[in-house]
This record gives C-alpha cells, structure tokens and sequence, in this order.
C-alpha cells in the first residue's frame, strides 16, 4: 500500500460533531421507548472519536466500522450494539452494559 492509498483511507470516516450525536441519540432514544419520531442510529463508519456518550442507550446500534478512540461510554448501555471492525482503543468503558454486543474484528 502506498502512502497516498493510506491517505485516501482518511476519506471514509464521517466526523460527527459532538451536537450532531446527541440529536442522533435523542432520536434513537424515542426509537428504543417506541415513541413517535424515533429513529434507529446508524453510526457504521463514522468517526467519533472524543465524544461524549456517558450513560447513554446506544442498544441496538450499528456501528461498524466507526472510529470511536478516546470516547467516554463510562455507564453506557451497549446491549445488542454491532461494533463490527469499529477501533475502540482508549475508550472508556467502565461500568458499560455489553450484553450480546458484537465485537468482532474490533480494536480493543
């Protein structure tokens, strides 16, 4: 691989803004409570790196391939959630709920 395939690479990350996340999760939290509005998150493949998700819901979540260095997801509940080849170095976890959370290929 070249140094300008790597750089290429970069590109397929989406950064979400920490304002961005938080309407997502307020929309997949009315999905969960099956509230009118709600809508399930998909996170596959974005770059979420340094944000904030401290107790949180992120059941049943796709993200796959997503970037997620540096994250608090202290108290978080992950039950279900697909972290599928998603980097998860440096994240805190402690004291999240990962009940039949899908880890494979990931980054830890």
């Amino acid at each position: 691989m070249t140094i300008q395939e790597d750089l290429n690479l970069q590109d397929q990350w989406t950064k979400v803004t920490q304002q961005e996340l938080d309407k997502i999760l307020e929309k997949h939290q009315a999905f969960l409570d099956n509230a009118e509005g709600g809508e399930r998150a998909q996170l596959g493949m974005r770059d979420l790196s340094y944000l904030d998700m401290e107790g949180k819901d992120l059941s049943r979540i796709d993200m796959t391939g997503s970037v997620l260095t540096h994250c608090n997801l202290e108290g978080a509940k992950m039950n279900d959630t697909n972290f599928f080849a998603a980097d998860l170095r440096f994240t805190n976890m402690i004291g999240a709920e990962l009940n039949r959370v899908d880890l494979r290929g990931a980054c830890l």
